[in-house]
């Protein structure tokens, strides 16, 4: 029989067996805080299986603070560390833990000193386990919470982009780029980026302006002070600089259609007469616009990219910048297009600088599309075609600016093309022009012959130049002259670098009795019933002509010389207030009144007189009109009575 062994021998052989060390008691036999270093030379792989045999229901064994309220399925404390990720180890934190407090361990990239270097391309990450280094400060976004480092060589003159995006969906991430202080003592960020939420990509940009290569420091943060970090993606996109930065390396744009990028570009041209959205990055384009030839350039951008555009002549634009057209309407769904018209016998360059509006907007690709377009065959009065009723399509693409300011004339300051209309006598002339595809179209009426259509000083029959694109602009005009004439419709735009095309639309009709001058009513002295109702505006404001705004009927009474004609005008049933004007030549332009009355009411009567001082008898003409311009007009009682020899 073999003889039991004393309990002295035992322990000397777990000695033996185990190795010696300080006198330290193992975590699995000891009830409290682990202050110091952890379980050296007792690791939690030699520990006994404690959890596995007993319910922990207060505070865990050595995990101060961590509540294991049940027994814990078998599972020894060689995994539970890991696992609660509220413990608490007052000392540092030692990797002889069998795993388990080394998965709390801070991540090796939590500061610039330690930031990990990466280039272009995609870097899964997480900032689990980092603390908050790095907080708020100029231009920094979403700095409150922990955050971990990236460094990123960036070569001299290159462009880098930082873009983070959630790596589960819930982790919401920020991003900020720093140089090689780190933001400084009192913080300054290169860019940062805290827009959105979880499901947003937050993104980050610097360009390299130095003549060598820049370390800048990506740092992952999130604007939340209670989270724990999480799992992301960062995407670093190096790029050059662009080839065709500046009028001195532009690259050539043939008549077509190119693909191009401002990514990376510096923002070489700023603001300027005519220049559009010159706040960014810009990359340029040379044009070679052949003798007599318009040019139409036009950028649209892609991927949701806003692009300006201007054109600028050999100069660049010279200091202070002056630019031929530029464009930057509308958003980036917007197609901004600009002109220009060669008009001389030899090519001439120009320059198209794609920019944007944007001092922090981001760059992009976009298409720019060139077209040489030969000058339109009506671009004056000596060129114009006859067109009669109908609809007739145009363009003021390529053409030039012949006709300017004048009396009557609006919306001059852009290419214009004209067409000649011949109206019978007495007919009235009515021409609409609506713009197609955006442009903004002006009409204005002429008489003939074409010379008078840029005489000087201009004078226009009627003219319409209405706010928008889409409203239609419409003149009127009645030949009173007793025979047939001819008058010109020119098309323009209030923009000096606004063209498109247009549907010009003519009509023809024969007014009613006494609604123009050609037709109107003779009659004697005594009263007479007229009523407006049915009648056109055909005569506007003038000289000492009254309430001029509204519907307006003519008569003319004959006054002897040394005749005074006085003639006054009463509403008929209280409806609408009348006004009255005299004329000695009915339908001049400008318009030139004797007298004219519009005071009072509806209820008011209005008067006017006039002396015949000539030798002979005069046709006066008798306008009775209305303030409003949107009264229907109504009845009414002119009274005439004429005195003297």
């Amino acid at each position: 029989m073999r003889a039991p062994i004393s309990l002295l021998a035992l322990a000397a052989t777990l000695t033996t067996a185990c190795g010696s060390g300080p006198a330290r008691v193992p975590d699995a036999f000891f009830e409290g805080s682990d202050a110091g270093p952890l379980d050296a030379p007792f690791n939690d792989a030699f520990r006994p299986p404690v959890d596995a045999f007993m319910p922990d229901t207060g505070p865990m064994l050595g995990d101060v603070g961590v509540s294991d309220t049940g027994m814990m399925m078998g599972t020894t404390d060689a995994g539970l560390d890991a696992a609660m990720m509220a413990t608490t180890d007052t000392g540092p934190m030692a990797t002889g833990d069998a795993g388990n407090d080394a998965s709390l361990m801070r991540p090796a990239n939590d500061t610039c000193g330690t930031a990990t270097v990466v280039g272009a391309g995609v870097v899964t990450g997480s900032s689990l386990g980092a603390v908050n280094d790095y907080g708020a400060g100029t231009n920094c976004a979403g700095a409150a919470g922990v955050d971990v480092v990236y460094a990123i060589d960036v070569p001299a003159g290159n462009f880098v982009r930082a873009s983070v995006e959630s790596g589960d969906g819930t982790f919401d991430p920020s991003i900020n780029l720093v140089d090689a202080a780190c933001g400084g003592s009192t913080r300054t960020c290169l860019d940062g980026d805290d827009s959105g939420g979880a499901s947003t990509i937050n993104t980050a940009e610097y360009r390299n302006t130095t003549g060598a290569t820049q370390r800048v420091y990506a740092v992952v943060e999130t604007y939340s002070t209670t989270s724990l970090g999480g799992p992301f993606e960062l995407t670093i996109d190096l790029t050059a600089p662009a080839v065709n930065e500046t009028c001195a390396t532009a690259l050539p744009a043939p008549e077509g259609t190119l693909m191009g990028s401002t990514i990376g570009a510096a923002n070489d041209y700023g603001s300027g007469t005519n220049c559009a959205g010159a706040a960014a990055g810009d990359v340029v384009y040379a044009i070679d616009v052949p003798a007599g030839r318009f040019a139409l350039v036009s950028v649209e951008g892609v991927g949701g990219f806003d692009p300006s555009i201007s054109l600028v002549d050999a100069a660049c634009g010279g200091s202070p910048r002056v630019c031929l057209d530029g464009d930057d309407s509308g958003g980036a769904s917007t197609i901004n297009t600009v002109e220009y018209s060669n008009t001389t016998s030899d090519v001439v360059r120009i320059y198209a600088v794609v920019d944007h509006y944007s001092s922090t907007g981001t760059g992009g690709a976009f298409e720019l599309t060139v077209a040489f377009l030969a000058p339109p065959t009506n671009d004056t009065c000596g060129t114009a075609p006859t067109i009669g009723a109908g609809m007739t399509m145009g363009s003021t693409l390529g053409a030039t600016n012949d006709y300017g300011a004048g009396t009557g004339c609006t919306g001059v300051s852009g290419g214009d093309v004209a067409y000649a209309i011949t109206v019978p006598a007495g007919d009235r002339l009515e021409v609409s022009a609506t713009g197609m595809a955006g442009f903004n179209a002006s009409l204005n009426l002429v008489a003939g012959p074409a010379a008078t259509c840029g005489g000087s000083p201009r004078v226009c029959l009627d003219g319409a130049d209405s706010s928008t694109a889409t409203t239609a602009d419409v003149v009127e005009w009645v030949n009173g002259t007793g025979a047939p004439s001819t008058v010109y419709a020119i098309v323009g735009s209030s923009s000096a670098s606004s063209g498109g095309t247009f549907a010009l639309t003519v009509t023809l009709t024969t007014p009613p009795a006494g609604d123009v001058c050609p037709s109107a009513q003779r009659i004697a002295a005594g009263a007479t019933s007229g009523t407006l109702v049915g009648m056109r505006n055909d005569y506007g404001g003038g000289t000492d002509c009254a309430g001029t705004s509204g519907l307006d009927r003519v008569y003319v009474v004959s006054v002897g010389a040394g005749q005074t004609l006085s003639a006054s005008v009463t509403t008929g049933l209280g409806t609408f207030d009348p006004s009255i004007s005299l004329e000695a030549a009915c339908g001049l332009v400008p318009r030139v009144c004797l007298d004219g009355d519009d005071t009072g009411t509806a209820s008011t009567v209005n008067n006017v007189t006039y002396t015949n001082t000539s030798l002979v008898a005069e046709d006066i003409f008798i306008v009775i009109d209305t303030f409003s311009s949107t009264s229907t007009g109504g009845p009414f009682t002119l009274d005439v009575a004429l005195t003297g020899p």
